[in-house]
């Protein structure tokens, strides 16, 4: 008996160890990955591929690059007033887009896409850890749209996540933890309802736009990201 446990925890250890290997390293992209178009958006160093909104440099009191870590930095360490979203640089269409995130501490923000210059009004995948109703909940389409399932499935306790967001055209999904969330199709009349009963009913041309920048959302800090990746789709 006792030799048979002996090799069965050898066995896991070693299993163990294989995985450990074969999981890439953060902020980095598998060959498989680079085949299939993926690009990283953050190495785990800076933020060369991110700007502040509106044509602003980064707002480095909100976000610090730790340990290969993409730090949102909790507002009560910061000089009220010091702070701000981050936008990719490049804009987008068609795309997948993910990342990996935790929380540090009770936290709210998002990802954001359809971002225009100049503005942080857009589709917003929700990060959040606590529970606020739908559709304001962790991977819903903010004021949107909610999703039954991700609260379920979402680890809030210094875990790492991942979201996982697909624009293809009018198709939108939101994935966490590699289960989809939610889908809808935009721009026809029943999503346009859905505009006209929420806070963006005002904003001209919201959930038309064909393309536009990614948004990292500053809204009180204590969350991280990393592996931010994306792939345009045709």
């Amino acid at each position: 008996m006792k030799k048979l446990f002996l090799v069965t925890i050898l066995a896991v250890t070693i299993s163990c160890q294989q995985a450990r290997l074969s999981s890439p390293p953060p902020n980095t992209l598998t060959v498989s990955e680079q085949q299939q178009g993926w690009q990283l958006l953050f190495d785990g160093e800076s933020l060369s591929q991110w700007t502040g909104i509106a044509g602003q440099p980064v707002p480095t009191a909100a976000w610090q690059v730790v340990n290969g870590e993409l730090l949102s930095v909790p507002a009560e360490t910061r000089t009220p007033g010091q702070g701000g979203d981050i936008i990719t640089i490049q804009r987008y269409a068609n795309f997948e887009f993910k990342v990996d995130f935790k929380f540090n501490q009770p936290a709210n923000s998002g990802i954001k896409y359809f971002i225009q210059d100049s503005s942080s009004i857009g589709f917003e995948y929700q990060i959040i850890n606590r529970p606020e109703g739908g559709p304001h909940d962790i991977a819903d389409l903010y004021d949107l749209l909610h999703s039954e399932t991700a609260a379920a499935n979402a680890k809030t306790d210094g875990d790492w996540n991942q979201a996982h967001i697909i624009v293809n055209g009018n198709h939108v999904e939101h994935w966490l933890n590699n289960v989809k969330a939610l889908e809808c199709e935009r721009n026809n009349d029943e999503f346009r309802e859905r505009i006209a009963g929420s806070k963006f009913r005002d904003f001209p041309g919201f959930g038309g736009f064909s393309k536009g920048h990614i948004l990292l959302q500053d809204h009180g800090g204590g969350v991280a990201f990393r592996n931010i990746k994306i792939k345009n789709l045709p």
